[in-house]
């Protein structure tokens, strides 16, 4: 007994809950409350112990949430790949709570820091915040980025906290619960060691945080509320298909009859309803679009015979221009007219590694073989695209702009606001989910994406092959999850959708200025860092010079 006793007070024991109680606070599971635990836990966790046990016991706590959240990769439909890929992504990510541990493990042990109880409790909270913060953006762009799942992401349900992101992007939200959070747990360590001198200033510093969030939640809920309350100016009818064609029938094209008759069955039945947008999703054409006949055929033939404007998503190719035997394939969505024309493209810029392109390729040729695509690769697209629809209203012509984003990239903040102008009316996201069955990961993404919606101001579209076909406006509140009473959000069907056109207010804070915010950390944490850094290479030799006296 006293042996288990001991592990329950140990490190690695705190370290693994830690990281299981972070899991929790993200789907399938939104715990989102367990999201303000684990930043102080996990400082309380490392901060007694040096500097080497600190980056250890953070980077076992990252490995675990890695691992549980991201538990999805390991059903990719492929042998011996996804549980390497899985492991190796699952220990980069858990670096960066590993050294935001160590640094903050630092920051603690430093005498400064001791000898001011106003520093220690108030000044302390907030540097934890900007380096966690500083350490998400670096996460962000490193690597092309993997901004999936920030902390931040955890509050997507919680509809006025996060109308912060349209000034500082989800960092903020992250910001407000590494502060509160280490507050907490800050305040309480000060206490239990010297409750009759530090209530006072531990009572401040965990009320500064907790006042700060109370104010952005109550005004943000205002702002929802004027929202909610402004006049629609239009409300656009939209067709969203959702096929849910597996992976492994994508890649066997042996079945692209199949699922093309299934897919337009699916057109067919969705187009009763006249809706002025038909949207299908990435994957669901199969072939070229533009260079298989019969496709391209079907495809025009719908729009022009229901008048409807359609917005797909199918693989495209161009020829090489540095070699005329060779094409460059593209990712793309395009906009067909109701008569019939490709009015539009935008190709995918941001491309998913060993998913749509292998790294390196050329030197480690070997690499196409751990990967299900070989080497067919994709070739990025070269910027933002936006598409005009005009439609008729009794009052005259209606012009609508919109602009795509494929798969992944909805995940990715600083690439969507680009696609962001002020005569933008929605975005539409594009996506396979299907990669990964039925799993947390469609759920996920969808969290992720809410975000997007609010940082920008603009209602966000998503149609998925399966996973979560549904709209999100620009409260970042979350319409049309389900299939009528069913609660499987994964199998085939359409949606019918209202999306009601409101009046903008150009760009946001976000928008115009993009991760201001988050570089304002890193650039903030890379000074501490030379501080810390600096202040104990300095200890350590008036150490060692009043050992030499």
């Amino acid at each position: 007994m006293n042996i288990l006793w001991q592990f329950v007070k140990s490190g690695q024991f705190n370290a693994v809950l830690c990281g299981i109680i972070w899991a929790l606070a993200f789907p399938n599971y939104e715990i989102a409350a367990l999201a303000y635990i684990v930043p102080g836990y996990l400082l309380i966790v490392v901060q007694n112990k040096n500097r080497s046990t600190a980056f250890r016991l953070g980077y076992l706590c990252g490995l675990v949430y890695s691992c549980i959240s991201l538990h999805w990769l390991l059903y990719i439909p492929v042998k011996f790949a996804p549980i390497v890929g899985w492991l190796a992504l699952c220990a980069y990510l858990a670096l960066y709570p590993a050294i935001w541990s160590w640094l903050v493990n630092r920051l603690v042990s430093n005498p400064v820091m001791k000898k001011s109880n106003t520093i220690f409790l108030f000044i302390l909270p907030l540097i934890a915040a900007i380096i966690w913060v500083g350490l998400e953006v670096v996460r962000s762009r490193f690597l092309t980025g993997f901004p999936w799942n920030l902390l931040g992401v955890s509050q997507f349900r919680i509809v006025p906290l996060i109308q912060i992101s349209s000034i500082t992007g989800v960092y903020g939200v992250s910001f407000l619960i590494v502060w509160f959070s280490t507050a907490i747990a800050i305040g309480f360590s000060a206490l239990i060691k010297d409750p009759l001198h530090k209530w006072r200033t531990a009572k401040l510093g965990i009320a500064v945080p907790l006042l700060v969030i109370v104010i952005i939640y109550a005004y943000s809920a205002r702002l929802v509320i004027d929202y909610y309350k402004t006049p629609k100016d239009e409300e656009i009818k939209i067709a969203l298909i959702q096929p849910s064609i597996p992976q492994t029938m994508i890649w066997d094209r042996t079945e692209n009859s199949n699922r093309f008759s299934r897919l337009m069955e699916l057109c067919q039945m969705a187009l009763s309803s006249k809706p002025d947008i038909l949207i299908l999703p990435e994957a669901a054409i199969p072939d070229l679009f533009r260079y298989h006949q019969e496709t391209y055929e079907s495809i025009t033939r719908l729009a022009k015979e229901h008048k409807v404007w359609l917005i797909i998503g199918a693989d495209d190719a161009e020829p090489s221009t540095t070699d005329t035997n060779s094409a460059l394939y593209y990712n793309s969505s395009f906009l067909i007219s109701p008569e019939g024309f490709i009015e539009d493209r935008y190709s995918k810029q941001h491309l998913v590694m060993f998913g749509e392109y292998v790294p390196l390729i050329r030197w480690l040729p070997f690499l196409k073989h751990l990967t299900p695509i070989g080497d067919s690769c994709f070739t990025p697209g070269k910027g933002p695209v936006e598409f005009l629809i005009r439609l008729d209203r009794d009052s005259g012509k209606l012009y609508l702009r919109t602009s795509t984003i494929i798969c992944f990239e909805d995940v990715i903040p600083h690439l969507v606001r680009r696609h962001i102008t002020d005569n933008l009316d929605f975005l539409v996201n594009l996506t396979n989910d299907g990669w990964f069955r039925e799993s947390s990961a469609q759920l996920q993404h969808v969290a992720n994406a809410v975000f997007r919606a609010v940082e920008n101001r603009r209602p966000l579209i998503r149609c998925t092959n399966n996973g979560l076909t549904c709209w999100i406006d620009s409260t970042g509140a979350i319409f049309d999850e389900y299939f009528g009473n069913s609660k499987d959000i994964y199998g085939p069907g359409f949606k019918i959708i209202q999306l009601p056109l409101r009046h903008r207010d150009g760009q946001t804070i976000y928008t115009r200025y993009g991760d201001w915010f988050g570089w304002s950390c890193v650039v903030i944490s890379i000074l501490l860092t030379i501080g810390i850094w600096g202040n104990g290479y300095l200890i350590a030799k008036l150490s060692k010079r009043d050992s030499n006296l």
